[in-house]
Order: structure tokens, then sequence, then C-alpha cells
């Protein structure tokens, strides 16, 4: 359903059923309005905020795909009490300081 057959607050309360949706609600010259405060901007938020499975549930960086997982209610302890957040924290520092490591000699390297 399109943002004109309900009124927009029923139409914020429905996810979008896939990308082509929700980019032609974000290519709407009503969502670049600068009208404060812009409801339909709002409203178009809000419904990327409840959609899955249309680009809404995965983040790109440099082409290499990366999962986001909001929530850690099915995170299981191990035996010896950590849990996967805990390994990932630790798989993080161990990049950064490779990566220190690697460019501690190069000139306008960034700090990871």
């Amino acid at each position: 359903m399109s943002n004109g057959q309900m009124p927009l607050s029923e139409w914020a309360k429905q996810p979008f059923s896939d990308s082509s949706e929700m980019m032609a609600a974000i290519s709407d010259p009503r969502y670049s309005s600068y009208i404060y405060p812009n409801r339909y901007r709002e409203a178009v938020e809000a419904k990327i905020g409840i959609s899955e499975g249309c680009g809404t549930d995965n983040v790109r960086s440099l082409g290499v795909e990366h999962s986001v997982t909001i929530g850690t209610d099915n995170l299981q302890p191990a035996p010896d009490g950590s849990t996967a957040s805990d390994e990932r924290t630790a798989e993080q520092a161990a990049t950064r300081a490779a990566y220190r490591e690697l460019m501690i000699d190069q000139p306008g390297a960034l700090e990871p």
C-alpha cells in the first residue's frame, strides 16, 4: 500500500515490503522537504526501523557485507561463562593491535 491510500500515521506502522519500495519512499520529494517538522520523513524512518529483509538489516563496508544483530537475548554463555559477544570483543582488539603494528611507520595512518 502506498501513503496516498491511508493516513500517514497508519502507513508508518507497515514495514517496507522490499528495498525498491523503500527507495521509492526516500526518492519522494516530500522526504527531502525542508518544512519542519517533516512528518513524511519521520514516517519513512519509522518504516525503515521496523522493516526486515529490504537492506535495513545489513551493512556494507567496502563491498563486504556484515550482518547487524540488535539485542543479545539469544546469547548463551559458554561453559566458562563467556558469550559470543566476549569473543567478538577479543577478536576486534586483536585486529586493532595487528593494524597498529602494520601501520606504525606509515605517514598519515589513522588510529583504529
